[in-house]
């Protein structure tokens, strides 16, 4: 039992590296199955289709961001969470500028269509701004709902811009102004 789990943990976690590299749409169970080192016959046991690869990717999104709003809650201020957000991020500054934001490029991608992938994608930003939102909340600022989405479209616009460019100056620059918007804001 633990080689499955494992062998299903593997091809999620390549999937997801998978669809930040590559996309959804350029991205095939094939590719997923040869990542993982798991025989293409093999994945259809754990998912039939490459919509529930997607979904499960999607739900580690979900259970990493969480995990990442917890490990902020001890930095004690919201606009010290916020600012962990901002520098620490969801992943790796490097992965960033190389592929763009993992959750920002799989939501611009899967909110093209309309289905259960798209309905999840907004689920996982949604989980993302609620949060921000609650931390601006917690300010006692006026309209925390439009700072939170002002701060993360300035994220993602980091990400687009640092990943469009390959340049980690623009991104470390542009944090830099979101760290000042962020002091006047809170």
């Amino acid at each position: 039992m633990p080689r499955q789990s494992n062998k299903r943990e593997r091809l999620i976690n390549s999937a997801k590296d998978l669809l930040l590299q590559k996309g959804y749409s350029e991205t095939t169970l094939a590719d997923i199955a040869q990542s993982a080192e798991v025989p293409l016959g093999n994945v259809y046991y754990y998912f039939k289709t490459k919509k529930e690869i997607g979904l499960a990717v999607i739900k580690q999104h979900l259970t990493t961001l969480h995990q990442c709003f917890n490990e902020w809650e001890s930095l004690g201020s919201p606009a010290e969470k916020l600012k962990a957000l901002a520098s620490e991020g969801y992943q790796s500054v490097d992965n960033t500028i190389s592929f763009g934001c993992a959750i920002g490029s799989l939501c611009q991608e899967l909110c093209k269509s309309k289905s259960e992938l798209s309905d999840s994608a907004r689920e996982l930003m949604n989980k993302m701004i609620d949060w921000v939102e609650a931390q601006f909340a917690q300010t006692e600022s006026q309209n925390p709902r439009a700072l939170a989405l002002k701060f993360v479209a300035h994220l993602q616009g980091i990400a687009l811009l640092s990943n469009t460019f390959k340049d980690k100056e623009m991104f470390l620059e542009q944090q830099k102004t979101l760290d000042t918007w962020l002091k006047e804001a809170s």
